[in-house]
């Protein structure tokens, strides 16, 4: 910044007391950012906090970089729907999603406010680009994930099926329902799990890891991941670290998921004898090492110097800032 003492090596934490929901964050960020002390050559920002930045920086002449990571900026039931032509429709399961719609539709509007107004919009997949083009007018920039795979890997294989979370949303029912047909595979499932789905743990081949900080001793517990993450995920960073250790994963289309996976995945649709079949066959090793190798090749494509040279690259062509 143009006033403070800070560099590269060195990182500022600013606290604040906001609550931790999305329509205070939302509407009350801007009063967390009066605080700073120095003015920001650059804001670089995401989630429920960038349209309350980007005004902010608008205001006082700082460019703006607005990460644009989940779909949870632009619609309600995003967990929910299949139909996402139409991401303004209310498709509402409960008479509580009724009555926050108000409230939340206020916030998507200032979200698409705030995208076509920052200096640059960034997306991961080509296919969240194109949702927040046909939302917001403006077209965002595609720049791959900014992610250090070495961290992630693992030097183990282990002999079982991966899955990060059982949730609703994030395609726990088949998950669930696989790890059932599948008694002679041991499933191993790290991150949160619904209520819904705790009966799971009754199943002698399931083990639940809970919240995992070391995602990569996670990777070196198996050899395959299943990720049937609905079409509203953006870029799911777990199938590339899984890739990265030679698992492929088997994905839910379309997506973004499958953008993430690459060749390195088997492309399914929502059926339950699909997921069985392939799961049992590629833990049988038909057609595994093929797979293997082209999970290994697609995330190379997302190494760290590779990432971070693409973002620099950016914001020094469009803004004609040297980040590093």
């Amino acid at each position: 910044g143009k006033k403070g003492n800070f560099t590269w090596e060195g990182v500022r934490v600013v606290q604040n007391d906001l609550p931790n929901n999305i329509p205070a964050i939302n509407l009350l960020w801007e009063s967390s950012l009066k605080k700073l002390d120095f003015e920001p050559d650059l804001v670089m920002t995401q989630g429920n906090a960038g349209a309350s930045t980007v005004f902010w920086a608008g205001k006082n002449g700082i460019p703006t970089v607005f990460h644009i990571r989940s779909l949870d900026h632009i619609s309600l039931d995003y967990k929910l729907r299949s139909d996402m032509d139409n991401l303004q429709k209310p498709n509402f399961k409960s008479p509580t999603e009724l009555l926050r719609y108000p409230a939340y539709r206020m916030i998507y509007i200032r979200n698409a406010k705030a995208m076509r107004e920052a200096n640059l919009t960034i997306c991961q997949s080509r296919f969240m680009a194109g949702l927040v083009e046909r939302y917001t007018g403006s077209k965002p920039h595609v720049l791959p994930m900014i992610i250090d795979l070495e961290a992630s890997k693992s030097a183990e294989r282990g002999s079982g099926v991966l899955a990060v979370g059982l949730q609703r949303h994030k395609g726990g029912e088949l998950i669930s329902k696989v790890a059932k047909a599948l008694p002679q595979y041991m499933f191993e499932i790290c991150g949160r799990i619904d209520d819904r789905y705790l009966w799971v743990k009754k199943l002698p081949n399931v083990r639940l890891h809970g919240e995992i900080g070391d995602m990569g001793d996670f990777y070196g517990l198996g050899r395959l991941l299943l990720a049937p993450y609905p079409e509203s995920e953006n870029f799911p960073r777990t199938v590339i670290e899984a890739g990265a250790n030679g698992i492929p994963s088997l994905c839910l289309g379309p997506g973004g998921t499958c953008e993430a996976a690459g060749q390195g995945s088997r492309i399914l649709a929502e059926d339950e004898l699909q997921w069985v079949y392939w799961t049992d066959s590629l833990m049988r090793g038909e057609g595994y090492e093929i797979l293997s190798k082209k999970a290994v090749e697609n995330a190379k494509e997302y190494s760290l110097q590779r990432s971070l040279s693409a973002l620099n690259k950016l914001v020094k062509s469009e803004l004609g800032l040297e980040l590093f």
